[in-house]
């Protein structure tokens, strides 16, 4: 069994050093275009993983401002008359907006240099 492992290796070597040599042996004007398709190709990957991180990092986020929105929210009914906590809450939520106001500036932007070079 583990012979026969090892003679497989040696054909799957063999293989791909036939598929080397075929492909020095192409004209270089071939050579260039099949590289340049190939790096499209892996751009065109690399383009698409992105914009799938990007996707679920928004769901992400999402998830977690609705849970500040929450705790918010929690903390606000518990002030009662408090006049210092709900100042203090206000002042959250009015930094917590500008945070999030600032994230979104910049997933625009991360998203229009995805789109320049797609």
């Amino acid at each position: 069994m583990e012979f026969k492992l090892f003679t497989d290796l040696i054909d799957a070597l063999g293989k791909v050093a036939g598929g080397l040599k075929a492909i020095v042996n192409l004209p270089k004007a071939e050579r260039v275009a099949m590289h340049r398709t190939l790096d499209e190709t892996y751009r065109l990957i690399d383009t698409t993983l992105n914009m799938v991180f990007i996707r679920l990092c928004r769901s992400l986020r999402v998830e977690f401002i609705g849970q500040q929105f929450q705790q918010h929210a929690s903390d606000a009914r518990h002030s009662g008359q408090n006049a210092k906590l709900t100042q203090s809450i206000r002042d959250g939520l009015v930094a917590f907006r500008a945070a999030l106001i600032a994230e979104r500036q910049e997933l625009i932007k991360q998203e229009l240099e995805l789109y320049t070079i797609v």
